[in-house]
């Protein structure tokens, strides 16, 4: 059992840095506020229009050993494979043996917004079933959300997904290379994009090896080193398929939603541990720590209301 939460917390862990928590730098997609404005609630996220489908990719047998010509396969193959195409979404989903489920979504908009979804799924002992975690990332930012607390990150960089490649404060140059490979029995393609720039700090994702399955060009595990080439995080999915029927709103914060803006990565870390043991207690999972967690919420805070504590950090009042 122990084994098994292991696994199911480090999952929760490699989607976080999927969705672009890592101390405090991006992951897959880089990710970061955006510069958009914030959509209202309960309004789509942003716009999409309906848009003429690519011509199929012709990718030439053997991949081409010239570095330009290679690269440029690797990025034209990385690019579909990610959801890098006006309305198209990538559904992904990991299934636990104690019945967790977490999936994933991830699409881009017309105007080249990307907009990411992730979310756990936990059964409950009376047959219900409860969702832990929800990652959104949207125009107007990214958040955490358990329960009906929303925390939005507002200390990690800016990424090209969020505002253009021109338009980043400090241009990063991205290399590709792609070579043949093998995965769980599967013959894949296996892209390495490498990021070379001035912003890049310690343990930021410098390097992301994509494992992209040949038969249906669908990422199926993901890489993240450092700039020295240390491994942060790995992940794979047991299912993923691509759909074109997910709305914008899926990706948009629920109406019911406090949100509190976490400014520092400790800020960050706090607000979401009181978040997660507010919807532990409110959703009676594991009982015989509740009344713990209120005598260490009352000895350090002063008080066991959740809210009320969030609301003094948000002022900067949880010195102890």
């Amino acid at each position: 059992m122990k084994k098994n939460l292991f696994i199911r917390l480090s999952f929760i862990v490699a989607v976080i840095a999927n969705f672009a928590f890592i101390a405090p730098s991006d992951a897959e997609e880089k990710a970061a506020v955006g510069r958009k404005s914030a959509p209202a609630k309960g309004q789509k996220a942003a716009t999409t229009e309906k848009k003429t489908p690519d011509a199929p990719l012709v990718i030439p047998n053997p991949l081409p050993t010239d570095p330009v010509e290679n690269a440029k396969i690797a990025k034209k193959i990385l690019e579909k494979a990610t959801g890098k195409e006006v309305n198209k979404t990538i559904i992904s989903e990991k299934q636990f043996e104690d019945g967790t489920t977490i999936k994933s979504y991830s699409k881009i908009t017309p105007d080249g917004i990307y907009l990411y979804r992730s979310e756990t799924i936990r059964k409950l002992e009376n047959g219900k079933e409860c969702k832990e975690n929800i990652s959104i990332r949207n125009g107007s930012g990214k958040y955490y959300i358990l329960g009906n607390i929303a925390i939005k990150d507002e200390y990690s960089k800016v990424s090209r997904e969020d505002v253009g490649d021109n338009k980043l404060p400090e241009k990063s140059i991205f290399t590709y290379s792609i070579k043949e490979s093998s995965y769980k029995g599967k013959t894949c393609y296996e892209i390495t994009e490498k990021e070379d720039s001035l912003a890049l700090e310690g343990n930021d994702i410098a390097i992301t090896v994509y494992v992209i399955d040949k038969c249906i060009n669908i990422v199926l595990s993901t890489r993240y080193f450092d700039k020295n080439g240390k491994l942060v995080v790995e992940t794979d999915f047991d299912s993923v398929k691509t759909s074109v029927q997910v709305e914008d709103n899926l990706f948009d914060i629920p109406d019911n939603s406090i949100i509190f803006n976490a400014k520092t990565q400790n800020e960050f870390i706090e607000m979401m541990t009181i978040a997660r043991d507010k919807l532990l207690i409110e959703t009676n999972m594991n009982p015989p720590i509740i009344p713990l967690l209120k005598q260490h919420y009352k000895k350090k805070y002063g008080t066991n209301d959740m809210l009320e504590i969030l609301n003094k950090i948000k002022k900067g009042e949880n010195k102890e």
